[in-house]
């Protein structure tokens, strides 16, 4: 018999995702203020594994059942040398369903989106559509160093060699130097019209020993910083920003070489780019690092007629508020964005 118990705590095996780790629970329960939903999939007294997901509620986007908040990776586990088959996936699919829509009458939510691979869902029973739209560069840096250079753009090469002259690259050592560079992710974000995510962001990942994040210098003055998050063996280059004065150096080209060389040489197996849209510059950029292209899949189950599954930053209906962020002082940016942020849930 399949059963889903409430949980207060997760407990997830080893190969479980990065959005699963305590640090990343703290960030979305106690700087966002999600209450995260957890559940133990268990047949009979065997636990098989879980899941968890966040209720995202705002005025402007409306209420969505999301996992995991801020991440493209999969909010459900399952112990190590157990994967449910046949009988079994279906009864735990449609349990964990049922889960799902009693959730959606009792918080309103007008969809669910299950971000990853949630692959016991029986995509005949389950409701859910799964949609590719964005995919991600991983680069295999257990093969060294050589290896993956040898795969770099001409372009990547050349502006290393400007790089290698001029700019210094060092890991921070205390998250109280991140106060530092948060003003340069406010002015990259800022010309991207976006809402800016908090401080707390980088310092909860931080403390938590979720992120590494390291600094880029030109002439002994910050150029640029990238965080890692840091979790199974892998990097993920979670975010990265500079000042635009200090582009013709190359300060972010440096900053991903060194921490590819930096997997390579510590017993790294993956770095994963993280999420891009087909197309357009970033996607451009991240192609030229020579790593494999992977999709990622969403998944969405509506509850109610014609819900507006689309969040993209292209839609008019995001022109409005894209100008208001490139325009705000940054005082306000910082107090406002999280707050957007939170009701993206992205």
């Amino acid at each position: 018999m399949i059963e889903l118990r409430p949980e207060t705590s997760i407990r997830p095996g080893p190969g479980a995702a990065y959005c699963l780790a305590p640090a990343w629970l703290d960030l979305c329960e106690n700087v966002f203020g999600y209450e995260i939903k957890k559940y133990g999939f268990y047949s009979g007294g065997t636990r098989l594994g879980g899941a968890a997901y966040a209720v995202v509620k705002s005025l402007l986007f409306g209420n969505r059942i999301v996992s995991m908040p801020f991440s493209d990776e999969a909010g459900c586990w399952f112990e190590k040398g157990v994967g449910p088959a046949g009988e079994e996936r279906s009864r735990l699919s449609a349990a964990f369903c049922a889960v799902l829509d009693a959730e959606a009458k009792v918080s309103g939510a007008e969809y669910a989106e299950l971000r990853g691979n949630w692959d016991f869902l029986d995509d005949k029973t389950s409701g859910f559509i799964k949609s590719e739209n964005y995919l991600r560069f991983v680069t295999d840096t257990s093969k060294g160093y050589a290896e993956v250079r040898k795969n770099y753009d001409g372009n990547i090469t050349a502006n290393l060699k400007k790089a290698d002259k001029h700019v210094a690259v060092e890991e921070v050592a205390s998250a109280a130097a991140l106060e530092e560079l948060y003003p340069l992710y406010l002015e990259q974000m800022r010309s991207f019209g976006s809402p800016p995510l908090p401080p707390a962001y980088f310092t909860t990942l931080y403390s938590g020993g979720l992120a590494r994040i390291f600094k880029a210098s030109v002439g002994g003055r910050t150029a640029a910083f990238l965080s890692l998050i840091v979790h199974g063996g892998s990097f993920y280059a979670d975010i990265n920003a500079g000042l635009k004065k200090y582009d013709s150096y190359f300060p972010k080209i440096k900053l991903f070489d060194h921490t590819l060389r930096l997997a390579c040489e510590s017993g790294i197996n993956k770095y994963d780019f993280m999420r891009t849209r087909p197309g357009g510059g970033v996607f451009l950029h991240k192609q030229k690092w020579g790593g494999a292209a992977e999709p990622i899949v969403y998944r969405h189950k509506s509850f109610v007629k014609n819900p507006n599954l689309r969040m993209d930053p292209e839609q008019k209906r995001y022109l409005l508020p894209q100008f208001a962020f490139r325009h705000m002082p940054f005082f306000l940016s910082r107090a406002a964005g999280p707050l957007v942020r939170k009701g993206l849930g992205k």
